[in-house]
């Protein structure tokens, strides 16, 4: 397992540079999000895990997806959907996307992160996580969309991500 202080850097620092390379015009590998919708979906991650107390109840099938993600990875979707069904966005460039995924990612760290361990938001797929939860949520949430937009190559096939050597 990575090092909680490479994830840390990942999603606070080497996220944020990478998606800066994106262009309106960049066209993902898969799916059909835009630029700025990928980074709205970021944006709604980072918020959702600093203001979403409402709890759903847990069955088995939500825990083994959970456990999969946090360790493998978010598969790469075979849905295509209609681009007629993606939401308009909320910001007109990826610069403006970033300022408010840059200021939700900060609020994370300082919100969340100061909380009790027992402390815990929801996520409306998997449930309740804790703080560490979320960061390992967020890290995989990253690293799928950067791999989307071929900011990360994927490995194998595999939406996995090789940390460099030290």
């Amino acid at each position: 397992m990575e090092s909680w202080t490479d994830i840390d850097g990942f999603i606070r620092d080497d996220a944020l540079t990478e998606l800066t390379k994106l262009s309106a015009e960049t066209k993902p590998l898969w799916g059909i999000m835009t630029p700025i919708h990928m980074i709205e979906n970021l944006s709604y991650g980072f918020h959702m895990s600093i203001h979403n107390f409402q709890f759903k109840e847990i069955d088995e099938k939500i825990i083994q997806n959970k456990l999969f993600v946090m360790e493998n990875g978010f598969p790469i979707s075979q849905r295509q959907r209609k681009k007629a069904n993606l939401k308009p966005t909320i910001h007109n460039t990826n610069e403006d996307a970033l300022i408010e995924l840059r200021g939700f990612i900060f609020e994370f760290y300082d919100v969340i992160g100061s909380m009790d361990s027992s402390f815990k938001t929801s996520h409306f797929y998997f449930g309740p996580l804790d703080f560490d939860g979320w960061r390992i949520f967020h890290f995989r949430h990253l690293q799928h969309h950067l791999q989307q937009f071929g900011l990360l190559p994927l490995s194998e096939g595999k939406m996995q991500w090789k940390w460099p050597s030290s």
